[in-house]
């Protein structure tokens, strides 16, 4: 990847971490500007539908993501986009960084809500413990949240942070 992708890809990571929103034109950008380098390189169609392909595959499972409301509609076409740039052979290992920074950076979003309010935080612990200690579920932490109060992460910096793991190792 060259060095504008990048660039873009750490502009829309510090959008969605302040926004929680990514824009579609830096989405749009990054394709633009991996088709461009491509075809100056003078890479086959195969290999460029191939990697449309493998974006459209992210985006499927980004899909599934979103129906199961883990994921937002920005975060998907980002998989998506991330998908086209990556290489097909390497989608299962870029996966498996996303992966591991996603699960890094959620403990600290679970750190800062207990520090920010450990009321709170006891509520979803007492919650998660009763279940898998006695197998009962209980919905004081559902009736005590509000909708607005709920831990949200956002995606892009996971992404981009995973993106970096992959090239770096």
């Amino acid at each position: 990847m060259n060095l504008a992708i990048w660039g873009c890809l750490i502009t829309i990571a510090v959008y969605d971490a302040r926004d929680n929103r990514i824009p579609n034109k830096l989405l749009l950008f990054i394709l633009f500007l991996f088709v461009i380098e491509n075809i100056l390189a003078g890479t086959p169609l195969t290999t460029l539908s191939k990697a449309f392909i493998s974006g459209s595959l992210f985006f499927s499972i980004g899909l599934v993501f979103y129906f199961l409301k883990a994921m937002a509609p920005g975060d998907v076409k980002l998989l998506g986009v991330v998908g086209v740039i990556m290489d097909w052979g390497s989608l299962f290992t870029v996966s498996y960084w996303i992966l591991l920074s996603g699960a890094l950076i959620g403990c600290f979003y679970y750190l800062e809500m207990a520090s920010v309010n450990p009321i709170r935080f006891k509520l979803w612990a007492d919650k998660w413990l009763a279940y898998f200690l006695y197998g009962v579920k209980r919905d004081t932490y559902q009736q005590t949240v509000h909708q607005s109060e709920k831990l949200r992460m956002p995606f892009a910096p996971v992404v981009v942070i995973g993106l970096a793991l992959h090239s770096y190792f």
